[in-house]
């Protein structure tokens, strides 16, 4: 069965039929009846009034302020991953999906990745984030340690971190690794589409994106994959793993999503609680876009973590996010690292 969905902002009239549970288009996209144009990739050289420091953008605050109640995540055998590599002296990297083992203490001091926050100085650091929107710390839901960043936006807005001390990458390829709380997702419009992590650079047009869409004829949300722009159109591939079964969104819960973005290779993947869905891994050929180009990576100069929703009215009308020990390296990390 092949359909016509809606799904990321800035859509350049790109695949529009797809897969009910694989690929979606956009409903701001610019060709068709009601169609309106959008762009929503952000130029992280731009001096708009938008985007902003930590340090001057006054929608941006942070906050030493902690509730009294915390859902910190606490790993219930009480133990960690505290093993060292004898050659380094680093922690070695358990890819293992034992949800036991990802939560308890912070763990970026040794990881030893190129870039790691866990957010426990009660601050953003603006040595390794640019600030745009509503993010703040506090400690509400932690999955290791006592605090994490929390992203707030109101109806279709944006809240995010982007960082670019870790770019440009070598071999144009890195690994991201962080811990979500999603505290509610979009259930109308039908296939409202949301971003966690976007991935921008020079070269080639459009965002490399992960994050999810609501699917009414699955009745869900659904992680994704996919662009905003470029040769490949407006598109995103929805998780099918396993075929014909794939789980909804969790929400109100912490979980761990990893993602590969290779630009020597023009590849993509994804995993959920280090378990690799391949139905979201995308190569130049294989992907969800117009069939008639490559999918093809950028150059990576910046990538941003937090929350964007495209479609306006949405239900419910504001968003909170948390997300804890961000890392980013050039090999796979893990979610017990």
């Amino acid at each position: 069965m092949s359909l016509v969905a809606s799904a990321c902002g800035g859509d350049d009239g790109g695949n529009s039929t797809g897969s009910s549970t694989s690929s979606a288009t956009d409903a701001t996209q610019t060709t068709g009846p009601g169609a309106t144009a959008s762009t929503d990739v952000p130029d992280p050289t731009s001096t708009s009034t938008t985007t902003s420091t930590s340090t001057s953008a006054p929608t941006t605050t942070t906050s030493t302020t902690s509730p009294t109640t915390s859902t910190t995540a606490v790993d219930p055998t009480g133990a960690t991953d505290d093993s060292t590599s004898g050659t380094t002296g680093e922690p070695v990297r358990d890819y293992s999906n034992d949800r036991r083992k990802f939560f308890g203490d912070a763990r970026c001091d040794g990881a030893g990745v190129l870039l790691c926050d866990s957010f426990e100085d009660g601050a953003i650091d603006p040595g390794k984030w640019q600030v745009t929107g509503t993010v703040t710390i506090d400690s509400q839901h932690a999955a290791r340690g006592a605090s994490a960043a929390h992203v707030h936006t109101e109806g279709n807005g944006f809240s995010y971190l982007r960082e670019v001390v870790t770019f440009p990458a070598p071999d144009n390829t890195y690994y991201g690794r962080m811990f979500v709380w999603i505290d509610a997702v979009p259930i109308a419009p039908d296939w409202a589409h949301w971003t966690l992590v976007g991935a921008i650079g020079s070269g080639e047009p459009g965002e490399i994106r992960v994050g999810g869409q609501y699917n009414p004829f699955a009745g869900k949300n659904l992680f994704g994959v996919g662009t905003d722009g470029g040769p490949t159109g407006d598109w995103t591939n929805l998780d099918d793993d396993p075929p014909g079964q794939a789980k909804a969104v969790v929400v109100q819960d912490w979980v761990c999503l990893e993602w590969l973005h290779d630009g020597q290779n023009n590849e993509t993947k994804f995993w959920w609680d280090a378990d690799e869905h391949p139905s979201l891994a995308t190569t130049a050929k294989d992907h969800g876009g117009n069939q008639g180009a490559d999918y093809i990576m950028p150059q990576f100069e910046s990538m941003w973590v937090g929350w964007w929703l495209y479609q306006g009215g949405p239900n419910p009308d504001h968003y909170d996010i948390w997300i804890d020990e961000v890392a980013v390296d050039t090999t796979r990390i893990g979610c017990i690292l």
